[in-house]
């Protein structure tokens, strides 16, 4: 079925059909609840449901700063010291993945840095694609 006969609710067009070869169900029944709105406010709260999350590591603790604190990305330790507070895991949201670019992974994480008294990201974990799977949070003395 093509996606011109699922958002017309026509009878689907064999010729389309077998020109194209494949079936695009994924993105048919995206399109389909977008154009009719019935399942748009589940599918942004699912993806909002599958933030990252923060587990604290070491017996080290800090005041949390403001929520939108500046907060500096390293992808290798710094040379100055600093206290490691926890660890962050990115989760898989829903059409978008991963974060794959050191910016995506800062605004993802940067809430809770600041929240548990980050000031710093430390990138460390990328799967075979480039994608960022953990990160730590620690705070610069």
């Amino acid at each position: 079925m093509t996606h011109r006969a699922l958002c017309s609710r026509k009878a689907p067009d064999a010729s389309i059909a077998a020109v194209v070869g494949v079936t695009y169900e994924v993105p048919i029944i995206y399109t389909r609840i977008v154009h009719e709105k019935k399942v748009v406010p589940a599918i942004v709260f699912f993806i909002a449901s599958c933030s990252s999350t923060f587990t604290k590591t070491g017996d080290v603790s800090h005041n949390a700063f403001s929520k939108n604190c500046e907060v500096t990305v390293f992808t290798i330790p710094p040379k100055i010291d600093f206290d490691e507070l926890g660890v962050v895991e990115f989760k898989l949201i829903p059409f978008v993945g991963y974060p794959r670019t050191i910016s995506s992974a800062k605004s993802q994480a940067s809430p809770l840095v600041c929240a548990n008294g980050g000031n710093a990201l430390l990138l460390w974990e990328v799967n075979g694609i480039g994608q960022y799977l953990k990160g730590t949070v620690i705070r610069v003395k």
